[in-house]
């Protein structure tokens, strides 16, 4: 792997690991400190990917990089406060996961999704835990409610279709994008 994407991986780690930490912090100082820390990490995740050799022949190239530009975007927007602001974050988040589903599709297994025991899996840890999120999230503002519950149902449909490539992909390939 080229030292470019070596690095990047190691910055991303290291912000990641920066951005948890003051998320967790009660200081508002850690709270604007994430003001740096957040904007950054798909910029930089997003480095990584683009200087991997591999990432330069693979069918989810454009994909990827999209639902990594509006992962961002989201990020931006969970920048600022109140139901706005979340609601834009997770309408770019929802984006971004539409972006991932579309490149997956394009190399997924021919078996049916619904034969895949990651699907069935996804499927029933949506059912049990998105009414119980989506319900709460209304009770705050119910703005919140449908839009919790369609973002809970693409983060399960990316999960399912991560799982659920064409065999004649690399296993490394499967294994990684999963």
């Amino acid at each position: 792997m080229p030292r470019a994407a070596t690095i990047s991986r190691l910055a991303f780690g290291v912000l990641a690991l920066a951005d948890v930490a003051l998320a967790g912090a009660a200081s508002p100082r850690a709270h604007r400190a994430r003001r740096v820390t957040k904007p950054l990490l798909m910029p930089v995740l997003a480095a990584s990917f683009v200087t991997d050799p591999r990432s330069q022949a693979s069918p989810l190239r454009r994909s990827t990089q999209a639902g990594q530009l509006f992962g961002w975007l989201g990020d931006l927007a969970l920048l600022g406060s109140g139901t706005g602001a979340f609601a834009a974050g997770m309408g770019a988040f929802g984006v971004g996961q539409a972006s991932y589903i579309s490149g997956f599709r394009s190399v997924r297994n021919p078996e049916p999704l619904r034969h895949s025991p990651i699907g069935r899996i996804a499927a029933g840890l949506f059912a049990v835990s998105a009414p119980p999120m989506a319900w709460g999230a209304y009770r705050k503002d119910p703005v919140l409610g449908p839009g919790v519950l369609g973002y809970a149902a693409l983060l399960t449909a990316m999960a399912a279709h991560a799982a659920h490539l064409d065999p004649r992909l690399a296993a490394g390939a499967r294994r990684a994008t999963a």
